[in-house]
């Protein structure tokens, strides 16, 4: 599975790109997946047709990490770009692994498949899977 893909409306007038990574830097790292919303434009100057920001209806994202031990939803309207992010300082992302005891276990995100549905206003809608879990591959500095 891919950890960035873009996908062109059957009309071919909207433009998706959806993203999932994994960041670790010396003093922050972050995994989490986003999305882009772009509607065709005019001609651009290099003779190429222009992508502007577009918006869509509605947006729902699933991440699920490390295998669906974690999970994180979100759903935006009239969106033109989101994200579901988990982050950190420092080099390992935890979070309470849903023991609510004083003390308890973590999990450390390693990976994140999301799974992302848009509803554009032509009335189509798109589902987009995409999925990152290897530090070198599936890096972003966006």
């Amino acid at each position: 599975m891919a950890s960035e893909v873009t996908q062109i409306s059957r009309d071919g007038n909207w433009k998706v790109e959806v993203e999932a990574w994994r960041n670790n830097f010396l003093f922050y790292s972050s995994i989490g997946a986003q999305f882009s919303i772009y509607r065709k434009g005019g001609s651009s100057i290099w003779g190429g047709t222009s992508w502007d920001s577009g918006r869509a209806r509605r947006v729902t994202m699933r991440n699920s990490y490390n295998g669906g031990l974690a999970f994180q939803d979100g759903q935006w309207n009239d969106a033109h770009d989101g994200e579901l992010k988990h982050w950190a300082v420092g080099i390992a992302i935890k979070i309470p692994s849903g023991d609510i005891t004083p003390g308890g276990p973590w999990l450390t995100l390693t990976s994140v498949e999301s799974i992302v549905e848009i509803f554009l206003a032509n009335g189509e809608a798109m589902n987009i899977r995409v999925n990152a879990g290897n530090f070198i591959t599936d890096s972003s500095i966006w």
